[in-house]
């Protein structure tokens, strides 16, 4: 399957267990804010792990500008207009390990 032919089914809804659902879709250069506010509301534990400056409105909104879906795919899990979660495969985008990827997972507290 193409990322292209995968990205053509988004957005979704997915259902938790509890009953509560969320839309879930890719990063778009419009959601800077939201981006920024999920990233804020990161307990200090957790951002000492995260080797950019994700609090850093500048840093956020340069990745919202200058997404390359190939290299990072980020989904965005939304309540309403607000991140509950972000899970980003990043790429290898030639050379021997192309093959690998990285995946990081952030979770809203409240979650």
């Amino acid at each position: 399957m193409s990322l292209e032919s995968a990205l053509d089914e988004f957005p979704k809804e997915i259902k938790f267990k509890d009953g509560s659902s969320s839309s879930l879709r890719p990063l778009e250069p419009t959601d800077a804010q939201a981006f920024n506010d999920f990233f804020l509301s990161l307990p200090g534990q957790e951002l000492m792990f995260i080797k950019h400056r994700v609090t850093d409105p500048a840093v956020t909104r340069e990745w919202c500008e200058q997404i390359d879906l190939g290299r990072n795919l980020p989904l965005l899990a939304f309540a309403g207009d607000k991140i509950i979660g972000i899970c980003t495969l990043h790429q290898q985008l030639g050379g021997w390990r192309r093959h690998i990827g990285r995946v990081s997972v952030h979770v809203h507290p409240q979650f």
